[in-house]
This record gives structure tokens, C-alpha cells and sequence, in this order.
């Protein structure tokens, strides 16, 4: 993959998103609207107690934590990656 390929992936996964947070989403929706059938069933009522964001997993470390990096420290490791891609040819 060329570091243009890459970019044009990120580029992608900004309009269309994938990976298991959207999995996630996806299977919360699912689950809402079966959550919400059911209760409407069971209870007559036409009420819809759940919602998606009822249902996402919650991660509390990933939510407590968030990495800040210098401009610097982001500078060598995109320089690193490219690197690893065979992108760049730096000595």
C-alpha cells in the first residue's frame, strides 16, 4: 500500500465509516428496535424505552484515557509508519 493508498482510505473511512465502532452501532440499532418491539408487545404500551447509545458498549478506560501527543511526537510516528510502508527513503 502506497502512502497515497493509505490516504485515500482515511479519506473513505471519513465518509463511510467501518471498523468495531461502527459494528458496535450497528448492532445497538439492531438491538433497540428488537428490544423496543418487544416490549411493545408484552406491554401494549407505544412507548420506545431503549435507544442505540442505550445499548453501546461502554469502554470506561478508552473513555478516561486520552492521549495527547506533540506535534513532534506525531511528526516521527506518521514518519515511522510511512517508513514501515516503504513509503519514505530516508536514511
Amino acid at each position: 500500500m502506497t502512502g497515497a493508498d493509505l490516504i485515500e482510505w482515511q479519506a473513505y473511512e471519513a465518509l463511510e465509516p467501518f471498523g468495531e465502532e461502527r459494528a458496535d452501532l450497528r448492532m445497538a440499532i439492531v438491538g433497540a428496535f428488537l428490544g423496543n418491539v418487544l416490549y411493545q408487545m408484552h406491554t401494549g404500551k407505544e412507548d420506545a424505552p431503549f435507544t442505540p447509545e442505550d445499548l453501546m458498549p461502554k469502554f470506561a478506560a478508552a473513555q478516561d484515557e486520552t492521549p495527547t501527543m506533540s506535534e513532534e511526537e506525531a511528526a516521527r510516528a506518521i514518519e515511522a509508519m510511512f517508513m514501515s510502508l516503504g513509503a519514505l527513503n530516508l536514511p
